[in-house]
């Protein structure tokens, strides 16, 4: 595209500037002039605007191409554009005249000038353009811009948007972009303007599959895939591809892990040792904000000297970026989930003069320069949690319980075992004799004589206790690996963070006087898969309820059977029989005194 745009202008500016008094004049007086706009890979939607200002009109010959007896366009402010023609070569266009030069003579300099493209930005000099005498050229039907009736001359074409090119996009794919002016010889003349809107694609990568959305533990490193495409970049003197990607709480990015390739070549860019740009001892650098725990991590990457290193390259060519972030003790497990999103800044006016920051910082745009924006490009990645009610065999709270989770793909879980009650004076929950508390005080006088009867008469006051999460590392043994918790006083335990696989739930500490529950097996998430509006969780264990956006299990422990402390049927027998024998002793005894009495 590069090339052709070349050949193109050099062939027009040939043909604009041969100027031929023998040549024989056409009789038409006007031309069109047609625009069409470019085949890009993705569709440019902006609203053009396309200007045509006439430079030179003249007299178009029979051969369609040559022009006579050249005379200023009322575009130009021709004063103006001889101040800007000396100032950007004064080599070549130092000897003409400051005021009053003629068009011919101007012409004769620029036959067969060769920087054509810097040529085109001299028009961008403010003042040299009129713009109450601006063509506008006109969207048809068929998407053309143009104008059926434009006087025979060479014309300066300027493309613009309807809106600001600094406005940052939404998510309706419009993405705004501006053509290279073009310096155009009329004569029913149809271009394309040269031109690319950028893109950027952003995927999760879960082995060979590309998602947008994955399900995952706290703890797992999950990696993610940019691709850009190598811009069109005809007509820019400088070229600003900056990729920022936003990370929300629920995420650390891993230092160190980008990678960058293009081309599909397995030798990656490098990276810039000292980080900040301006050296150019690397291909890019990576910016880091500090992590936050509202807002999260912002990294931007940003490439040096773009414009040098891929000016070769084929547009559309694909420059792909990969780095890791790991799933943190703040992630949630809303079906929000933990996004992460990712949008390109890129140069968007190859008219502008770019410069950069500063001589230190030439790969960041100014604030001067001219930048658009891709829409925003999201991934997210889903946990969940399961929450443990523990009961005895009427359904009342059982608090003592610890539960050991195992599983293959445990790396962190957040365990939080909800809440405590202390006994304090000046506390405002009492219990109850199921083992519950509640914050009715039990001499209120609309409760029933049945629902006081359920307090412990021990007049005793609770404070309710918040238990802080914990953060807990799996521990791993043999080929699996465990995360025990206990229960709070009212029962509940919380496992919280865990992604896709197959789990094991044991009671492995049981409350005294009670059997041990059975062992819990479930699987958690593996199909369908996860989409960017819902986790699409799936739970093979139908005793599971969901509450909350996590699995909510009530396990319940029985009482153990009281058996006698001698076996048998205890010691109550050897009670009753000893008590016989004392009786029948005793009654004996007196029947053998009477006897002994009579007797005598």
């Amino acid at each position: 595209m590069r090339k052709t745009f070349k050949g193109l202008s050099a062939i027009l500016m040939t043909s604009v500037l041969a100027v031929s008094a023998s040549a024989a004049a056409m009789t038409a007086s006007a031309s069109t002039l047609t625009i069409k706009n470019a085949t890009v890979e993705q569709e440019d939607k902006s609203t053009h605007l396309y200007n045509a200002y006439a430079v030179m009109t003249g007299t178009l010959a029979s051969d369609g191409k040559t022009l006579s007896n050249l005379e200023w366009g009322d575009g130009v402010n021709s004063d103006a554009f001889v101040a800007a023609l000396k100032s950007f070569d004064n080599t070549t266009f130092g000897t003409l005249a400051t005021t009053g030069e003629s068009a011919t003579n101007v012409a004769a300099k620029l036959k067969n000038y060769s920087n054509v493209e810097g040529l085109a930005k001299v028009f961008n000099t403010s003042g040299i353009l009129v713009a109450s005498k601006a063509n506008a050229l006109t969207k048809h039907a068929d998407g053309k811009y143009g104008s059926d009736d434009i006087a025979n001359g060479w014309y300066i074409v300027t493309d613009s948007i309807a809106t600001n090119a600094k406005t940052p996009n939404d998510d309706t794919g419009i993405t705004n972009v501006r053509s290279a002016n073009l310096l155009q010889i009329v004569g029913n003349t149809q271009v394309e303007p040269k031109y690319s809107v950028p893109s950027l694609e952003k995927k999760i990568i879960e082995g060979s599959d590309e998602v947008d959305a994955n399900q995952a533990n706290i703890g797992d490193i999950i990696t993610y895939q940019i691709k850009v495409p190598v811009p069109d970049m005809t007509g820019y003197n400088k070229y600003f591809y900056i990729v920022e990607d936003n990370l929300s709480k629920g995420l650390n990015y891993n230092n160190n892990s980008v990678s960058i390739s293009y081309g599909g070549s397995s030798t990656p860019l490098t990276l810039d040792s000292d980080g900040a740009g301006g050296s150019e001892t690397g291909d890019y650098y990576v910016n880091t904000s500090a992590y936050n725990e509202t807002t999260g991590t912002k990294i931007e990457i940003v490439f040096e000297n773009f414009l040098t290193k891929f000016k070769s390259v084929d547009a559309g060519t694909d420059i792909i970026i990969t780095y890791t972030a790991t799933l943190n003790d703040n992630a949630v497990i809303t079906n929000a989930g933990n996004p992460n999103n990712a949008k390109l800044h890129y140069s968007n006016d190859p008219n502008h003069n770019y410069n950069g920051k500063s001589s230190s910082n030439p790969d960041e745009p100014s604030d001067t320069d001219v930048m658009g924006e891709t829409p925003n490009d999201v991934v997210k990645t889903y946990t969940t949690a399961i929450k443990i009610k523990k009961v005895d065999q009427d359904g009342n709270p059982l608090k003592g319980a610890t539960f050991t989770l195992t599983a293959d793909n445990l790396n962190k879980v957040i365990v939080s075992a909800g809440t405590t009650f202390t006994e304090a004076a000046d506390g405002t929950y009492w219990k109850l004799k199921n083992g519950s508390y509640t914050s009715v005080a039990p001499d209120t006088a609309t409760l029933s004589a049945a629902a006081k009867a359920e307090y412990e008469n021990d007049g005793k006051k609770y404070k309710k206790v918040e238990t802080a999460q914990t953060s807990t590392a799996a521990t791993t043994s043999g080929t699996t690996k465990t995360i025990v918790g206990t229960v709070d006083d009212s029962g509940i335990l919380t496992f919280t963070g865990l992604g896709a696989g197959t789990y094991t739930l044991e009671e492995t500490g049981v409350p005294d006087g009670y059997n041990k529950a059975q062992d819990v097996s479930f699987t958690l998430g593996n199909s369908p898969a996860p989409t960017l509006t819902a986790p699409n969780w799936t739970n093979t264990n139908t005793n599971f309820t969901t509450e909350d956006n996590m699995y909510a299990i009530s396990i319940q422990n029985n009482k153990g059977i009281e058996l006698p402390t001698t076996g048998g049927v205890g010691t109550t027998i050897f009670y009753i029989i000893g008590g016989l024998m004392i009786s029948g002793a005793l009654v004996l005894l007196i029947v053998k005194k009477r006897m002994s009495i009579k007797e005598k």
